[in-house]
């Protein structure tokens, strides 16, 4: 019986999904990271968004699919990516993964993992990952290294997140969180203030996340049937320490999984 660890049963990215492009639009390094390390597709991107990543490997002439939990991020994506033979989106969640076919390369981009608030959702979630590498597959994660974390112990501190300027005006981000360190939460107020020469709109929204150590997250990986080949503290490659801004993972299948069919 399959369990739903969703936040809720309301999108939470429904009113903010127009705004992760134009907070992300200037970065990269994660990118550049991907293209350097990622040399065959298909390639099953977990977390898709609205296709930051997914259109850097489109570009590079590799089969994406992408997958989001998230209908307006989805959404967003089919907007930016327009028709592609080598592209697939798909709305559904990392728990519920079912498409039948096997991926030599799986990324987890920019703290989705954190987006599975329960131990059974994450087991759950990268069991069926697991289930759809091949059997010499490699799986990348991406996530904040706690330790340096920007939000580590915050009380709900005010901070701007971005100010960008638009055709004609400006949006400013701004988040206020709550970091909960016993259970390793990070609870989040989101703000998005639009200003146009015709108009001003505020847009709220709340995120829920739990945030992973480096040996919890290996740990985790062997449970799900991975063994963790490399972990690194930068998009640089640099080794992992206690001072790292990243914590990126680098594993491989232990065995095959019985879930999916075929290579």
């Amino acid at each position: 019986m399959h369990l739903d660890y969703s936040q809720s049963l309301m999108d939470p990215y429904r009113d903010i999904a127009q705004y992760y492009d134009v907070e992300h639009s200037d970065f990269r390094d994660d990118i550049e990271f991907y293209l350097n390390v990622v040399k065959d597709g298909p390639v099953l991107v977990i977390g898709c968004g609205t296709g930051r990543v997914t259109a850097a490997l489109l570009d590079s002439g590799l089969e994406v699919w992408g997958i989001d939990s998230s209908p307006s991020m989805i959404g967003k994506a089919r907007e930016r990516l327009g028709q592609d033979s080598k592209l697939r989106l798909v709305c559904t969640s990392m728990q519920t993964l079912s498409l039948n076919r096997r991926f030599p390369v799986c990324i987890l981009p920019l703290n989705t993992l954190w987006h599975c608030l329960h131990r059974e959702a994450q087991i759950e979630g990268l069991t069926a990952v697991h289930a759809h590498l091949t059997a010499r597959g490699t799986l990348l994660i991406d996530v904040s290294n706690p330790l340096t974390m920007v939000d580590r112990g915050a009380e709900g501190e005010m901070r701007e997140r971005f100010s960008k300027n638009l055709v004609d005006g400006v949006v400013r981000g701004s988040s206020a969180a709550w970091d909960d360190e016993a259970e390793q939460t990070l609870a989040f107020s989101l703000t998005y203030e639009e200003s146009r020469a015709d108009k001003s709109m505020l847009t709220t929204a709340r995120l829920r996340l739990r945030y992973l150590y480096r040996f919890e997250l290996e740990l985790l990986l062997r449970l799900c049937g991975f063994d963790v080949r490399t972990v690194y503290g930068s998009y640089d490659l640099d080794p992992y320490g206690s001072s790292s801004p990243r914590i990126l993972t680098v594993a491989t299948p232990l065995c095959r999984s019985p879930r999916a069919d075929g290579d």
